[in-house]
């Protein structure tokens, strides 16, 4: 993917789990983020673009996966893999950081407020009154 040999830096990534005969973890994760950057965000979405030969060829499949077999791919990753994943991404943030040589870098670290309308346990609805306002309950999305 883009000459980062993304699907090789991600089999060490995931040696220690069993693979299944279909699919490959590293195959899953590369889905998963072409999934991302074809602006999509559910698994169900997968099913927009299932037939896409340009994306069975980036794959070297003949069939892309349902997405109840992705998600039982996904069961299967434990901790261990998204620690390796995620250094791996700090691998791959440095090296192209160092290729490009910058001279300053910004970081904007930005959340959002996110509302929430949802019932509570107890049956009534998530507001919350602050001051004279009655405002919906919300968190703190990063």
């Amino acid at each position: 993917m883009l000459g980062l040999e993304m699907k090789n830096r991600l089999f060490p990534c995931f040696r220690h789990l069993k693979n299944s005969r279909i699919l490959e973890h590293p195959v899953i994760t590369l889905l998963l983020i072409v999934h991302l950057l074809l602006g999509y965000r559910r698994l169900g979405d997968l099913t927009y673009y299932h037939d896409d030969p340009m994306v069975k060829r980036l794959f070297g499949l003949n069939q892309l996966p349902d997405p109840s077999k992705v998600s039982h791919a996904l069961s299967c990753i434990d901790g261990m893999s998204i620690a390796r994943v995620r250094e791996l991404c700090r691998k791959l943030v440095i090296e192209r950081l160092k290729k490009i040589a910058l001279y300053r870098l910004t970081l904007d670290f930005d959340g959002s407020v996110l509302a929430t309308l949802s019932r509570t346990s107890e049956g009534t609805e998530g507001w919350v009154i602050t001051g004279r306002k009655r405002e919906p309950a919300s968190y703190y999305y990063p």
